[in-house]
Formats: structure tokens, C-alpha cells, sequence
């Protein structure tokens, strides 16, 4: 069985159908393809993308024997990709400029027959890179937004037409789940520490399980006041550098320690040796939600900098990098 939870190997699989049929004309991916430089037992690719299948995220065929021989990603499939925060055709405008531009032709041409424009005619108008038109294409045709027409040409649909005045006319975007995909960001000013400590306590408070801080200088405020709204049963960990782990902070972590009914432990990596592999400073919830803190947690409001929300897929990938660096750090006793 493949190791990992569940639901990232179903987004890691289906990453993978996506990039073969975003780089390639074909739109079904062979099974064999799709294994090829995934870790996973073949059993656990079968079972995730027959699972995706009836969630309708992908559409497979099998055939000589074999359950799974071809996938072909649907629209679900890739809005879900998007929702994860992957890179898809979703984060450009390029579907709303080629269904504007059949809109535009509709109604030009109500009270004449039409065959709708030609691929190639958008194509060379447009002049944006081949494969990623297709792949939009691709996408407005399973949303039944446009038809593909006799000759190679394309129309839009009703529905086609109603969705595109609505993004129009009331910036409704397609999928209408996109608009749930923005993650948050904070501007913190030069001078209001406030706001900054405000909005750790809003994040800490709500965790249930587990709060991780990853701060190279984490020291001082960081265990006097911040950390104090982490709720009591919740576990913390703190990762620093040995730069400080100085008597003032042990004292200020073990105060902190003290009476806490969840576990509380501080461990550290050597900064000289190039052992930190962090740029940023991170605090995570749950392992579930993530947060970019553009200042050390201590002298937030300081200067001016960011509070900026991470998307699932890095919030996967830095706590990799956090387990890792955990295990080789030292503990501070």
C-alpha cells in the first residue's frame, strides 16, 4: 500500500493524468503512462482512479483483461486541481476570451445561418501557445459551454451564452467555485503589532490537535503572548535555530510549558551549518491550514510585511520538509 494519506495520493494521480493531457494532443493518458515516475503500487493507482471515476473527476476505460486501460481528466477533475491550488489553465483569463469571442459572433450572426468560427481562426487571432487552447477547448466543451461543429468549427451555447454574460455583467467566474480558491492575505503596517497578534490568536485559537511554529528566531513575545492563545489541550512545536536557544528563551519556553495539559516542545538546528531549509516563516494548524509569516513571530508589526494564507499543495509539501527537520533536530530539555 502506498504511503501518504488518501486524498493526496488521489490529487498526486490525478496531478499526473492532468499534466500528460495538458502536454500532449491526445486526451486519454495510458494507464502504464500514468504510473510511470509515481510511487504507488499499481493496485492503490487502480483503486484511487476508479474512486475518481465515480466521483466523475476522470472518465477510464479497460479493456483485454485489464480494469484500467486509458483516463481522460473532466472538467471536475481539473476545477478540483485548482481548488488544491495546482497550476491549471484555470489561473489564466483565456477560456473567458475565446468563449467571449463566440459570444460576440452569436450574436452578430442571429438572423443568418452560421457554422459557428473556425479552431484555427481563434487560434491565429489569439496568438497564445497551441496546446493550452486545445486544453481550454477541451475544458468549455465538457462544461457544455461550446459545441464542436462540422469542419472544425466551434459554437457557443446557451448555456455557454448565459454564463459568459453573468462573468460579464456580474464577474460570476467559471467554474463558480473559483471564486472560493483565493487564499488570504494580510498587510500588516510598520507599528501595529496588534493587528499582527490579533490575527495569530484567530488562527491558533481554532486549532484542535496540533500547532507548529517554524521560526529560525523564534524567541521573546512568541512564548509570553502568542503561543498563550493556543488552547490548553493543543500540542506545540517550535523549530528554531540555535541562534536562539539562549537561557532568557529556555526560560520564557519552559514558562510556557508549565500547566499546559497538551505537549509543548522546542527543538532546534544548527544556522551556521546550512541545515535550515526554510526561506520563510510558517505556522501551521492542524496540518490542515498553513500560514507565510513575512516577520519573525516576535517583532510582527515591527516593519511592515504580509500574512499570507498557503495553498494545500504547500502546505503538503513544508510539512514534509517540517517532519524531516524535526527528526534531525536537537531538543531543548
Amino acid at each position: 500500500m502506498a504511503s501518504g494519506s488518501d486524498g493526496r495520493i488521489r490529487r498526486e494521480i490525478l496531478a499526473k493524468v492532468y499534466r500528460i493531457h495538458s502536454q500532449s494532443i491526445r486526451y486519454r493518458a495510458g494507464f502504464e503512462e500514468i504510473c510511470d515516475s509515481l510511487n504507488f503500487d499499481v493496485e492503490d493507482v487502480v483503486y484511487h482512479l476508479s474512486r475518481m471515476d465515480d466521483d466523475r473527476l476522470v472518465e477510464t476505460k479497460g479493456g483485454l483483461g485489464n480494469p484500467i486501460n486509458s483516463v481522460e481528466i473532466t472538467a471536475a477533475g481539473i476545477e478540483r486541481l485548482d481548488e488544491k491550488g495546482y497550476d491549471t489553465i484555470l489561473k489564466d483569463d483565456l477560456r473567458y476570451v475565446i468563449l467571449g469571442k463566440l459570444y460576440i459572433h452569436d450574436r452578430e450572426n442571429i438572423t443568418s445561418s452560421s457554422y459557428g468560427v473556425g479552431r484555427s481562426d481563434i487560434l491565429d487571432e489569439l496568438d497564445v501557445d497551441e496546446q493550452e487552447f486545445k486544453v481550454n477547448i477541451y475544458y468549455l466543451n465538457q462544461k457544455d459551454l461550446i459545441e464542436n461543429k462540422a469542419g472544425d468549427y466551434l459554437e457557443i451555447t446557451a448555456q455557454g451564452r448565459n454564463m459568459f454574460e453573468e462573468y460579464r455583467d456580474d464577474g460570476i467566474p467559471i467554474p463558480r467555485s473559483k471564486e472560493l480558491t483565493q487564499w488570504a492575505q494580510y498587510s500588516v503596517e510598520k507599528g501595529d503589532e496588534e493587528t499582527a497578534f490579533n490575527l495569530f490568536r484567530d488562527i491558533v485559537e481554532l486549532a484542535g490537535e496540533e500547532v507548529l511554529v517554524v521560526d529560525p528566531f523564534a524567541q521573546g513575545k512568541l512564548y509570553t503572548e502568542m503561543l498563550c492563545d493556543v488552547p490548553d489541550v493543543v500540542d506545540i512545536k517550535v523549530l528554531c535555530t540555535d541562534q536562539e536557544i539562549d537561557e532568557e528563551n529556555r526560560e520564557k519556553f519552559n514558562q510556557l510549558s508549565e500547566d499546559r495539559t497538551g505537549g509543548t516542545e522546542l527543538r532546534y538546528l544548527d544556522y551556521r551549518s546550512g541545515e535550515w531549509p526554510f526561506h520563510d516563516r510558517l505556522l501551521f494548524v492542524d496540518r490542515s491550514e498553513g500560514w507565510v509569516w513575512g516577520h519573525t513571530f516576535a517583532h510582527s508589526g515591527t516593519k511592515h510585511h504580509t500574512i499570507s494564507e498557503m495553498r494545500p499543495v504547500n502546505v503538503e509539501s513544508d510539512l514534509e520538509k517540517f517532519d524531516s527537520a524535526w527528526e534531525d533536530a536537537e531538543e531543548v530539555q
